[in-house]
């Protein structure tokens, strides 16, 4: 520490932003920058409060942010600037730099630093990223200058005390007197000291206290001078005796960060250090103790430590919002997050039901004791169990907290049953689409008054980023069923004229192809041009029931099942074939498995279409079915050689957009373009989540050995 304390010493101006107390070891994320975030005042108002100056910086030494306690102590613009150049005045990392420490070690570095007649406690602390590596530090500063003008002046003394005949002044006096008016110099250095320091002789009475002393460990109106410190504060820890005893040994001991748990139940937070003093015979004759009430820099910590979880559950809510397919999945997701972040001990979603009793029911729930829940018979009706915070948020639409769940009157029903689960306070939170309260977000902490303001407007604001996502999901749930739905109407009209087909025009077809049969026969012993003109007619008849037959079969639902799917495609190939002038193949590198019965319908619904469209308006003599496997997705292309994609505006069209709603509705991707050699292709990529497998028992038929080559573009 001290080569440490020597390379730091002597700067010549502090100029850095800085900010509140030191954050725990192990930020996740830096807060968001002015004008980024809904967050952002929330943060800057929790930011602006804390007393010590703080900073952060980014991985290249980089301020990126201080607080106003920074700005007031640098008084010029610091922000885009390196730290060693604002701190140390220097134009490269200075030698022990803390923050190059900091990312070798990933953990907490500190030192004490000398800027001017100023001494400060210098903390850098990590912050990681997603994948836990450094990606920046908080920087904060504590004013030590009192506790370091006691040590000084405590070591000087003490050095003096200990060679009573080293200074020439006062050796004719002789060692005795200059040792007692040592001991006096120190008890009135003590007295008037600037920091809590006190004096004990060796039974640990007091011998002289600052006034400082007195006010941090509420001493006022007390006499101290000649009492016992264990009798003056009986609630000191044993511990600490055994340390008062290791003092009067002569051992310089420090502690910080220590709990002090005070007679009236409250906490203390103190650094002290004790060191012996000397009596005329050179022997310990006492210890002096100085402390530093670390109370309200812990609380800081605290908050802060708080806030970040806070901060980091709330933007994990709304990349599971961006994530989220279903509502029920959402709603998990956001309860699990809440939990998981220790900003919650229990979350859960509930809706308002519309029944007489005006019960809420339960949808998602994270934390320990699901049953606390499910057995509460909460209800949001104006009646005793409808007027806690739950009940309370639902019926008026505002958030509702409830900072003592052992004293509201309010929570009387659930009093007992939270006790002994430990819950202190929760917050309710409305769930609204425009202005109806459909339901709330309920969030407990362990503690009593665990929300603050901070946390009750992040809280607020994720709510309403909630309710909106639920609404974008029922709105999303709702026109994929209305596209279903006129699929459905389509493919039930699809089916009504295919049957039409069938059964009118194709038995009028076939009456007539009978009759020109006989026409030939009637005129082939009369006309032979008769009778050729009779066999023309029964071709012509036989291609319009062969086309006809067609039309009806591509219009009558397929039944297509997912392991069927490469035998549908392979008998659409071969209907085309048959009925067409035109070749149709499948192309299968390997056997693919569909696991859901209705994807493997859309697709082969998106074959057929894009197939008849290459027949109908491209011309093509060949096309190629190829169904595949690529990175774990699965992909259904059709080529064609034909004229290719109309011109840019004019290639939107029922067809298209049939293709486009089923590729949606599946989940997956759909691109149609043109191909470089001449003709088009259509491919349709379903996501890596979609389930699939191996043909148990594969086809090993790949389509005509001779067929075309359409691989191109």
């Amino acid at each position: 520490m001290a080569n440490q304390k020597n390379k730091l010493s002597g700067t010549r101006r502090l100029a850095t932003p800085r900010g509140g107390p030191q954050p725990s070891p192990g930020y996740s994320s830096l807060p968001p920058k002015p004008g980024g975030s809904p967050l952002e005042p929330v943060w800057l108002a929790v930011w602006d409060t804390l007393a010590e100056p703080v900073w952060l910086m980014d991985r290249e030494f980089r301020i990126q942010r201080c607080n106003r306690a920074a700005e007031e102590l640098v008084r010029h613009p610091v922000v885009g600037r390196r730290c060693w150049e604002v701190v140390h005045g220097a134009r490269e990392p200075v030698p022990d730099c803390l923050f190059s420490k900091m990312c070798l070690s990933g953990c907490r570095e500190s030192a004490e630093l000398q800027v001017g007649s100023r001494w400060y406690n210098c903390t850098v602390d990590p912050i990681f990223d997603r994948r836990h590596r450094v990606s920046g530090a908080v920087h904060v500063l504590w004013d030590i200058t009192g506790r370091k003008l006691v040590e000084t002046s405590l070591d000087k003394l003490n050095e003096a005390l200990g060679r009573p005949a080293a200074p020439p002044a006062t050796a004719a006096r002789g060692p005795a007197r200059f040792v007692a008016d040592g001991e006096k110099r120190l008890r009135r250095f003590i007295k008037n000291a600037p920091v809590a320091v006190a004096m004990f002789n060796r039974d640990m009475r007091y011998l002289a206290a600052s006034a400082r002393w007195v006010r941090d460990l509420g001493l006022q109106g007390r006499p101290l001078i000649g009492r016992s410190h264990y009798e003056v504060l009986p609630e000191i820890a044993v511990r600490w005796h055994a340390g008062c005893q290791r003092g009067l040994a002569g051992e310089v001991q420090r502690k910080t960060d220590d709990r002090f748990e005070r007679a009236d139940g409250s906490v203390q937070w103190l650094s002290w250090e004790s060191r012996p003093w000397f009596d005329p015979a050179g022997a310990v004759g006492g210890i002096v103790i100085f402390t530093e009430d670390m109370t309200e820099r812990k609380q800081t910590e605290q908050l802060l430590r708080k806030t970040n979880r806070t901060l980091q559950a709330v933007r994990e809510c709304h990349e599971a919002m961006l994530r989220a397919r279903t509502e029920k999945e959402l709603l998990d997701d956001i309860c699990r997050i809440i939990v998981q972040s220790g900003s919650g001990r229990m979350a859960w979603v509930g809706f308002a039901k519309t029944d007489a009793r005006k019960s809420i029911r339960p949808i998602a729930l994270a934390g320990p004791n699901p049953e606390f829940v499910k057995r509460s018979g909460v209800t949001w009706a104006d009646i005793p169990r409808g007027r806690g915070p739950t009940g309370t948020a639902i019926r008026t639409g505002k958030p509702c907290l409830c900072r003592n769940t052992f004293a509201d009157p309010g929570y009387a029903p659930w009093r007992e049953a939270a006790r002994r689960r430990g819950y202190g306070s929760l917050i309710a939170l409305p769930l609204l689409a425009e202005q109806h309260c459909f339901g709330a977000l309920v969030i407990y902490a362990r503690q009593v008054d665990g929300f603050d303001v901070g946390d009750q407007l992040l809280f607020t604001d994720l709510a309403n980023d909630l309710a909106f996502g639920i609404n974008t999901l029922r709105l999303r749930a709702e026109h994929e069923r209305l596209e279903k739905e006129i699929i459905k109407s389509s493919e039930r009209e699809q089916a009504r004229i295919g049957r039409d087909l069938h059964d009118g025009l194709c038995q009028v077809l076939i009456g007539a192809k009978f009759r020109s049969v006989y026409l030939q026969k009637i005129a082939g012993a009369r006309s032979s041009a008769i009778a050729r003109e009779a066999r023309a007619l029964e071709d012509i008849l036989d291609q319009a029931i062969q086309q006809a037959r067609s039309v009806a079969g591509g219009l009558n639902p397929v039944r297509v099942t997912p392991a069927g799917l490469a035998a549908a495609l392979r008998k659409l190939a071969e209907d085309v074939d048959a009925s067409h002038r035109a070749h149709c193949f499948c192309q299968f590198p390997a056997p693919v498995k569909i696991s859901d019965h209705r994807a493997a319908y859309h697709l082969y619904r998106i074959a057929q279409e894009a197939v008849q469209n290459a027949l109908r308006h491209g011309g093509a003599k060949n096309i190629s079915i190829t169904l595949a496997r690529e990175d774990k997705r699965v992909v259904l292309t059709v080529k064609d050689d034909g004229f290719g994609m109309p011109a840019a505006g004019k290639k939107s069209g029922m067809g298209i957009n049939n293709m486009q709603t089923r590729a949606r509705l599946m989940g997956g991707r759909l691109e149609i373009r043109r191909r470089k050699r001449g003709g088009t292709a259509v491919s349709c990529e379903l996501p890596a989540n979609q389930k699939q497998s191996h043909d148990p028992f594969p086809e090993q038929h790949t389509g005509p050995a001779q067929a075309p080559d359409l691989s191109g573009g």
